[in-house]
């Protein structure tokens, strides 16, 4: 298992190399704030916008995977709840890209969106305006994004907690692309310091219940369980800089 997912991460690595991750935190709240109706229109699981906030971080270089799957039409294949279905089996794009979007760290690739709505009028909440809105904020912040040949992943909660989450996941996204399976050589203080901020108590002990629960989609038919084994090897590195910096306190 572990040689699978190790080339899968090198995989990655060699392809999108060129990648530039600017983990700079834009505030995006005001995109979903509709002036028709003066008020915010949202993913649900945004919460309210009057005390949550919205963020993304840009990446430059590549847009990634379609996540969704298509009929011959190019129409969005929706199950009995009329829930878009999510298209099997993973390219190496989603399986990298799912990776970093475990429970703790869920975040919204705005491709994932923004391909999704040109077949369809709203998907995961978003409508077609929303895209608008986000591209034109990133470009006053980087002028020369371009939603053709770049990305961005987008995060949303009560600050404090946001801001440590794009880190973490930020900082995994630029830890593929220039070290690949070597990622796992080893662990800063600071990426610990930051597991302590994002995730549970119990997952940090390394309880296997925990990390098979914030895993991608566990439990359900598009369940990545790269994600499982990813997470355990992160919180082992986790463990042994946590038992070295208390035996150095000592």
């Amino acid at each position: 298992m572990y040689f699978l997912l190790d080339s899968k991460l090198e995989q990655f690595k060699d392809k999108y190399n060129h990648l530039i991750v600017n983990s700079t935190p834009i505030d995006i709240t005001d995109c979903f704030l509709s002036l028709s109706e003066n008020r915010y229109i949202c993913p649900y699981s945004y919460g309210n916008l009057e005390f949550h906030k919205v963020f993304a971080y840009v990446v430059f270089g590549g847009i990634f995977a379609e996540k969704y799957a298509k009929n011959t039409q190019g129409k969005i294949i929706r199950n009995e709840r009329n829930l878009p279905i999510i298209k099997l089996p993973f390219s190496l794009e989603m399986d990298i890209m799912s990776i970093l979007c475990i429970l703790d760290l869920k975040n919204t690739s705005l491709h994932e969106i923004r391909k999704a709505l040109i077949v369809t009028d709203e998907i995961q909440g978003y409508r077609r305006w929303h895209i608008k809105n986000i591209e034109n904020k990133l470009k006053v912040f980087h002028p020369s994004f371009d939603p053709n040949k770049d990305s961005a992943f987008i995060f949303a909660g009560l600050p404090m907690n946001v801001y440590s989450q794009m880190e973490l996941n930020s900082l995994w996204l630029s830890q593929i692309v220039s070290r690949g399976k070597h990622l796992f050589n080893n662990m800063t203080l600071h990426e610990a310091l930051l597991f302590n901020k994002v995730f549970p108590h119990k997952l940090l002990e390394g309880d296997i219940v925990a990390v098979q629960e914030r895993s991608y989609m566990y439990g359900k038919r598009h369940h990545n369980p790269h994600s499982i084994e990813f997470l355990k090897r992160k919180i082992n590195l986790y463990q042994e800089v946590i038992l070295t910096h208390t035996i150095e306190k000592i």
